[in-house]
């Protein structure tokens, strides 16, 4: 599975590169399978940084992928991609985030009945294919959201991207653990 992304950042002219590898999990059909790797000295990660007030763009059934943007003043925007192209089967989201206060919360192709939500918690259970839904909200500015996502059941942190010192971070060469702290470098 690939997903290709842009990352918008200041007013550079940005270019595409593939950051989803296929030799990891891979979907065949209604399947998992999962490739074992060599066991490294690398502790996951289970907090990273995200640069505030940059932007990704994923395509639309390219690869299974939940994008986490922060725009300073605590607008957070998480948006979710599937690999309908290759494997022409919608992808089950469940994402529960949480953080210090949730409001103001928007949804792009999100059925209402999709997303539910408290002052600190809002849950997506939502099939994705080829569109890219979007969640926005507000949280407490400077403060943390910790998002717990799985795809058809399978909880798989290489699904995760964001980023971070400028650059596009995350998919499976990022070792992150699932559920994952996204904390803003700034306020």
């Amino acid at each position: 599975m690939r997903i290709f992304l842009t990352a918008g950042i200041l007013a550079l002219i940005t270019s595409g590169c593939t950051v989803w590898s296929d030799d990891r999990d891979r979907r065949r059909g209604d399947q998992w399978v999962d490739v074992q790797y060599p066991t490294t000295n690398v502790t996951p990660s289970n907090n990273v940084l995200v640069d505030p007030d940059l932007t990704m763009n994923a395509v639309g059934g390219a690869g299974v992928g939940v994008f986490v943007e922060y725009k300073k003043g605590g607008a957070w925007r998480i948006a979710l991609s599937c690999d309908t192209a290759q494997s022409t089967k919608a992808c089950t989201f469940k994402l529960k985030v949480t953080g210090a206060a949730v409001s103001e919360i928007e949804r792009s192709d999100l059925p209402v009945g999709d997303v539910t939500a408290n002052a600190t918690t809002i849950v997506v259970d939502t099939a994705v294919g080829r569109e890219i839904p979007v969640l926005t909200f507000q949280s407490t500015q400077g403060s943390p959201i910790t998002i717990d996502a799985a795809v058809d059941q399978v909880r798989d942190s290489g699904m995760f991207f964001y980023i971070s010192g400028g650059q596009v971070r995350g998919g499976n060469g990022a070792a992150v653990t699932n559920p994952l702290t996204f904390t803003p470098a700034a306020p």
